[in-house]
């Protein structure tokens, strides 16, 4: 029974081992990816989703973003330097679609910090989400909003600092 199985493997277990290596780095890879991606995707559907919910009264991203930040910092038509996240198979944006969104000025993000660091972003399109009067670093008692429509036959949002 035992020689019946050794006989079963590969003459070559280098090969075998190798390729055993190479699936297992690829799948560490792109899961790790998907899970980057995935987040990333629903983070934003979240927000746009909560804040759809809240139109024509306020809001208070504390309630609604579900990590926790200490301070927010609104940017607006965002030029990110760097390499750009690549989201395949349909995960959330591929680099070319994100890099449309940048060379057309509709890039927008919502940077979260915690004791200084730089822990959670939330990008978004400007036609979803859009903001006016905003300027510096909020807090979470101060980042409320008021949600309106950015115009009349648009479905996205128009946010304006309540104070």
């Amino acid at each position: 029974m035992i020689r019946s199985a050794l006989q079963s493997l590969p003459t070559k277990p280098g090969m075998v081992l190798a390729v055993i290596v190479l699936v297992g780095t690829v799948s560490f890879y792109y899961y790790d990816r998907y899970q980057k991606c995935t987040y990333q995707a629903s983070l934003r559907e979240q927000l746009i989703s909560n804040i759809g919910i809240k139109l024509g009264g306020t809001i208070a991203l504390v309630d609604i973003v579900p990590f926790k930040w200490d301070r927010l910092k609104i940017l607006k038509n965002i030029k990110p330097t760097g390499k750009l996240p690549e989201c395949s198979f349909g995960w959330d944006w591929t680099q070319a679609y994100r890099q449309s969104l940048i060379e057309g000025g509709e890039l927008n993000m919502l940077k979260f910090t915690r004791k200084g660091f730089f822990p959670e972003y939330i990008d978004f399109r400007r036609d979803q989400i859009n903001f006016s009067g905003t300027s510096g670093f909020y807090t979470q008692q101060s980042a409320e909003f008021t949600v309106t429509r950015q115009t009349q036959n648009s479905d996205g949002v128009l946010l304006k600092p309540v104070k």
